[in-house]
């Protein structure tokens, strides 16, 4: 019905559905009484004038069978370019504005808490926003908003979630609120963030959360972080990787390797049979980012990886007939045995490497391999001096970085070996220190 210029609806109306006022194409304004809950697909699909509107305070996307068949619910309202979302709504449903092409700017009440999965999802016009007050954006929510440019992020923001806003090539932000605990896969792909701390209650880094950043030089990752996915930051052409405690070095942006060994077959077979021996959980990795073991058991569940990587059963080290090499070995021993096993372990396996990464968990890799030379390595690709690097960290498994660098530095939480070979140790603690050091010696 394009001939329809205006619809005058009843106070007492509760659902608006799929299709309702679709194609009416010479509708300009439009209010929406406030008990209405619910709004079908498409319902004003092609209102190609209408330039006003007043929502409900409290409504939803009606669901359709197929997730693709949801929300649109304003695509085609080529003259609906600003919406002002009335005070006293709490949450902007999932799929609201989904694709809304031409939507510029939407003001959002101190009220608005919870910005739901797709909500402004392919909303490619959209400039700017503050989400001053929201403590939940959801999968999806602001995906492909390419022009979206300003952002006002709350310090009580606790959860963006995957894709949120990826695809958002024109965003960048001044960092990442301090109080957000979850950080989806694909969170920020594609955007121009720049320098990034990760918040003290992140402990896992997705797949692709930051990746194909063009611009990301700078990322301050805290103590409190356990896992980092190895495509965390793919595609990042000023970041480069160690990791495998020193096993490999890789660029962040092609991933092309630039450093690699690794622990052979023969050696992992004989670590697990002095396992096998001792009665200790032994797991390996491949290059894909999985961690291998003999099969499920409580061993598994204390490596905090799991929380970002799977894992697959191969059966019997000692009789696989296929065992590839590993980058790194794990194993789990109880915290008062970790000191005399890792002594025990130089000693049966002189050619291995051993360290302790956590109270419980000692990390085995090739002699070749550690922090000192992954380090070195990136210096001399660098053209950096030995002088002019300064390494920081806390635990044993930093010992030869600390050993190898001009200046190396202990945090004030760093275990009584490292500080005994560090050349400077911060009074501060985790990341802090890290900061009392860049301003004492770089800054």
């Amino acid at each position: 019905i394009p001939a329809v210029k205006q619809f005058i609806l009843s106070t007492d109306l509760e659902t608006i559905g799929h299709g309702a006022l679709e194609g009416c194409s010479n509708l300009t304004a439009l209010i929406i009484p406030n008990k209405v809950s619910s709004i079908g697909y498409r319902a004003f699909y092609n209102c190609s004038r209408l330039s006003s509107v007043v929502l409900p305070t409290s409504w939803s996307v009606c669901p359709t069978y197929n997730r693709y068949y949801s929300g649109h619910i304003f695509d085609g309202c080529s003259a609906l370019t600003r919406l002002d979302i009335p005070d006293g709504t709490v949450t902007i449903p999932a799929y609201a504005f989904e694709e809304n092409r031409n939507l510029i700017t939407v003001t959002l009440p101190d009220s608005i808490v919870t910005i739901g999965n797709s909500a402004f999802n392919g909303c490619t016009n959209l400039g700017g926003v503050d989400l001053g007050n929201v403590h939940t954006i959801g999968d999806y929510a602001f995906q492909n908003c390419s022009t979206l440019e300003d952002l006002i992020l709350s310090d009580d923001l606790r959860t963006i979630g995957k894709n949120a806003f990826k695809g958002c090539s024109a965003l960048t932000i001044p960092n990442i609120p301090p109080r957000v605990t979850s950080i989806g896969e694909y969170a920020f792909y594609g955007t121009l963030l720049q320098d990034i701390t990760i918040p003290s209650g992140v402990n896992s880094l997705n797949q692709y959360s930051f990746a194909s950043c063009p611009d990301l030089n700078k990322v301050t990752i805290r103590r409190n972080v356990t896992s980092i996915h190895a495509n965390a930051f793919k595609d990042s052409p000023n970041l480069y990787i160690i990791c495998y405690n020193g096993s490999l070095i890789k660029r962040g942006d092609t991933g092309e390797v630039l450093a690699q060994t690794y622990v052979t077959p023969e050696q992992i077979r004989a670590v697990s049979a002095f396992c096998h021996q001792n009665d200790l959980y032994l797991q390996l990795y491949d290059y894909d980012d999985v961690i291998l073991c003999e099969q499920d058991c409580e061993g598994l569940r204390v490596d905090p990886d799991l929380a970002v990587v799977g894992f697959r059963e191969i059966g019997d080290y000692r009789v696989h007939p296929d065992l590839h090499p590993t980058p790194k070995m794990l194993i789990v021993e109880r915290e008062e045995k970790v000191s005399a096993r890792l002594l025990e372990l130089e000693q049966v396996f002189p050619d291995l490497s051993f360290c302790q990464s956590q109270p419980w968990l000692i990390e085995v890799m090739p002699k070749t391999a550690g922090k000192g030379l992954a380090v070195a390595k990136l210096a001399e690709i660098f053209g950096v001096k030995q002088e002019e690097v300064m390494t920081l960290g806390d635990n044993t498994n930093d010992l030869p970085m600390i050993r190898w660098a001009g200046l190396g530095v202990a945090v004030g939480n760093a275990v009584e070996a490292l500080k005994a070979e560090a050349d400077y140790i911060c009074t501060a603690e985790r990341s802090l220190g890290v900061e009392e050091a860049l301003k004492k010696f770089i800054l």
